[in-house]
């Protein structure tokens, strides 16, 4: 789970707070409690699936000596994985969309990692490695 992830759930329910606002002001009771109600069901929803997602092996990405990534998760063996069109260098963050498969199915992760969630040295070597895919685009 990401600083992303985590500013998404709260930006959910802060705008769920002032659509209820925005109801109430406006006289419509009902409509502020479905808004409320929505948000609030759309957080808890997302925090269930982390909850869920870190009972699963960790998802860790590779790069080989000659250049080649790979995705690893737990006592798998390592698969290739290509790195999608979507990747891209935002500032000091990198956001990765990449693909590789998973038994009999093509798994899509994307994630968008800011310096609060990985250490400076490891994003500026994704920098590196992402103009070098010539995913990127210009």
């Amino acid at each position: 789970m990401t600083v992303a992830d985590r500013a998404a759930a709260v930006v959910v329910l802060l705008a769920g707070a002032f659509a209820a606002w925005a109801c109430v002001r406006a006289g419509s009771a009902g409509l502020a409690a479905a808004a409320g109600t929505a948000s609030v069901v759309t957080a808890t929803s997302q925090a269930f699936f982390w909850t869920r997602s870190r009972s699963r092996p960790r998802l860790v990405l590779e790069r080989l000596g000659d250049g080649r990534l790979q995705a690893r998760r737990g006592d798998v063996r390592p698969v290739p994985l290509s790195i999608g069109a979507r990747s891209r260098l935002l500032g000091p963050s990198v956001f990765l969309d990449v693909t590789f498969a998973s038994g009999s199915k093509t798994v899509r992760c994307r994630r968008w990692i800011t310096p609060l969630d990985a250490p400076g040295p490891a994003l500026r070597r994704w920098s590196v490695l992402l103009p070098g895919s010539r995913s990127l685009a210009s």
